[in-house]
């Protein structure tokens, strides 16, 4: 039987992320997120790949609320000093924004500003324009 190994966490990001890329050009996105309980705050390493990492690096900057989904990743080594270090990410495979509600409502009230433009008002009284 295979394990599982599954993550969803929403948390904000803790600063602007670091893209970086590998010896065979693949994009790399580093990045944190803080998650509050009740308790208290937990912080996460997380990493993304390719081109979905290229795309959403443009969107993340400090504070921005995300949802993220993936699954645990564990590196071990020996440090300079031949002391055994590990380090805990999350490796993310899709990323879902979750500030949009203010850039919607902006959003929503410039299109309703569009429609109102491409039609002229109408006056009732007006009737020079009516076609019979």
């Amino acid at each position: 039987m295979k394990e599982i190994n599954n993550v969803t966490i929403i948390g904000r990001l803790t600063k602007d992320p670091d893209m970086k890329y590998a010896t065979n050009q693949t994009a790399v996105l580093k990045f944190s997120i803080a998650n509050n309980s009740k308790e208290h705050t937990n912080f996460f390493n997380c990493v993304m790949f390719g081109k979905y990492a290229e795309s959403m690096q443009q969107y993340l900057r400090k504070g921005t609320k995300i949802g993220i989904q993936g699954n645990i990743k564990q590196d071990s080594w020996k440090d300079n000093e031949g002391r055994m270090r590990t380090n805990v990410s999350i490796i993310c495979d899709n990323i879902n924004l979750l500030d949009g509600k203010k850039s919607n409502q902006n959003n929503q009230q410039s299109q309703q500003q569009q429609q109102e433009d491409d039609f002229p008002e109408f006056n009732e009284n007006d009737t020079n324009d009516v076609p019979f």
